[in-house]
């Protein structure tokens, strides 16, 4: 309003309804007046492919949740419990598993909020756009928990002067965009040190754009295109991940273990090799074939769908192949679900 962008809500009600409107209201996305408030306002008729379409997109956020995200709950738990007492592929796994987890569980929710406000006739902003799919940490946050992003951006970043700054200021910028985005998530060292990593390595990405692009020149993945972005894709990942450590470890010490062990006893591996891995995980390796299973059934859905939300592919399907797609889809959910009441991860932020 200060700003001019918005007007004045003269209905309590209303107002009422944007500040407690319950689909996003616990975890996002982070709905702002400007946007949600339109949404209220206008009026609302039953829609029956409007209802069915939200009903698809919540049915793949539960899919997300306790199917994914809760079975790699299992083994991140049991890792990250006592990180010390674990060797490298274990902790370097827990870890990817970790970042595959707490993707499904959020974006999961996110999911069920849009699918539920979607089938009352409102919606609401994509929160998720394939984020593993980022080429770089910048892309990464223009795609994870984007209401968040947006947020910080307009409210924070920009107020202190954005990129129209000089370079050690637009550092300075970003450095605390990323600091307070640690602290918004809990006033932990671990999440101030999550904030500054990714602060540091937006800051390092835009430094060495230029030099990167020589070096991709001399190497020929300029020519390449696509094995060039393979790699920063993989790269980005795996910058996510050490990220992800500090994230969800529950002390300084414990992300510390984990960078320290995730080098040694890779010999492990070799010697007991799918046994030995499954056992330090805490599960069976049957379980441990299924949960990465499950894993890469999510990713590769989501790649083929692109940016566009899953369920959309599916409703465009001829019935013939869209309705055996929903049976597919509840039978996952009701044969490999956990249902052990898991509160959502940022039910805490």
């Amino acid at each position: 309003m200060y700003r001019g962008r918005v007007r004045a809500e003269r209905s309590l009600g209303r107002f009422a309804l944007f500040v407690t409107y319950f689909p996003q209201l616990v975890a996002g996305p982070i709905e702002r007046a400007g946007r949600l408030m339109p949404e209220l306002r206008k009026e609302v008729r039953f829609d029956p492919a409007a209802v069915a379409d939200g009903l698809r997109t919540m049915a793949w956020g539960l899919f997300k949740k306790v199917v994914v995200a809760d079975r790699l709950a299992r083994a991140v738990d049991a890792v990250y419990a006592a990180p010390a007492g674990h060797d490298g592929p274990t902790l370097v796994l827990a870890t990817v598993f970790f970042a595959l987890q707490i993707y499904g569980d959020f974006s999961g929710y996110s999911d069920m909020a849009l699918g539920a406000a979607r089938v009352l006739g409102v919606d609401l902003m994509q929160n998720f756009r394939t984020p593993y799919r980022a080429r770089s940490v910048q892309d990464f946050w223009h795609r994870w928990h984007i209401s968040l992003s947006t947020w910080f951006r307009d409210y924070v970043y920009l107020t202190l002067g954005g990129n129209r700054v000089s370079p050690p200021r637009w550092c300075f910028n970003v450095l605390v965009v990323f600091l307070l985005s640690g602290l918004w998530h809990g006033a932990s060292w671990t999440f101030v040190l999550w904030g500054a990593f990714h602060g540091v390595w937006m800051v390092a990405s835009r430094l060495s754009a230029g030099g990167r692009a020589r070096l991709a020149r001399a190497c020929g993945l300029d020519r390449v295109p696509r094995l060039h972005g393979a790699l920063q894709v993989a790269l980005t990942f795996a910058l996510v991940c050490a990220g992800w450590v500090l994230f969800r470890a529950r002390t300084i010490a414990d992300a510390a273990a984990v960078a320290r062990g995730a080098t040694a006893g890779w010999p492990v591996l070799a010697r007991g090799g799918v046994a030995a891995l499954s056992a330090g995980l805490g599960l069976t390796p049957a379980g441990l074939f299924i949960t990465v299973a499950l894993a890469l059934l999510l990713l590769l859905v989501e790649a083929r769908a692109g940016d566009a939300p899953p369920m959309q592919l599916v409703a465009q399907a001829p019935p013939f192949l869209r309705w055996p797609a929903y049976y597919v889809l509840v039978s996952l959910i009701l044969v490999f679900g956990v249902f052990e009441n898991a509160p959502f991860i940022y039910f805490q932020f």
